[in-house]
């Protein structure tokens, strides 16, 4: 006796179905492997930009204000780490602090930038007629003041992982042209 048994071949087995789940599982972690990587990639160039971006905004705004000074004596009492700006009112500076650079202007003060990196030689220095860097203990002295032709910023910007240095010399304005004589008054 010969029983005929029909199958139904309308579903899934068990084996197919876990081979399925196993494939698209594979598909979709390569999937998040490459779209995590893209995004990081997308995050650190975002990075990078605005890093470089705070960097040119302040050598922008520093060259400005060095550009700004019109006289010698505006200079005098600078520090490697302050930089006055203007002789009849004191409270205008340019001032590095640890890992923040400032613009100090009649009491107040703006930070310029908050990403110096505190252990590079982020500093101002003065240069000579002779384009010899002047050396001085605390401060300018006047007479020193009257010597300066060229103001000299070095400054490394770090954000993370990445760091920008960068250095220039900016000649005040008129101070490139000699001293002022009595005439010029």
């Amino acid at each position: 006796m010969i029983i005929n048994k029909q199958r139904s071949n309308s579903g899934f087995t068990l084996i197919e179905m876990t081979i399925s789940v196993l494939v698209i599982g594979i598909v979709s972690g390569l999937s998040l492997m490459i779209f995590s990587e893209a995004t990081e990639n997308y995050f650190s160039g975002t990075s990078s930009k605005k890093l470089l971006d705070d960097t040119r905004a302040t050598f922008w705004r520093l060259s400005q204000e060095i550009r700004d000074i019109d006289d010698s004596q505006q200079i005098t009492s600078s520090a490697a780490n302050k930089l006055y700006t203007n002789s009849t009112s004191s409270d205008k500076s340019v001032e590095i602090v640890a890992d923040e650079i400032f613009i100090n202007n009649n009491n107040s003060s703006n930070i310029l930038s908050d990403q110096l990196d505190a252990s590079g030689g982020n500093n101002f220095s003065y240069i000579d007629s002779d384009f010899n860097t002047i050396s001085f203990s605390s401060s300018l002295s006047s007479d020193q003041a009257k010597d300066i032709v060229l103001v000299k910023f070095d400054l490394q910007l770090m954000k993370e992982q990445e760091s920008i240095s960068f250095q220039s010399h900016v000649y005040p304005r008129n101070l490139k042209y000699g001293r002022k004589m009595s005439y010029h008054e």
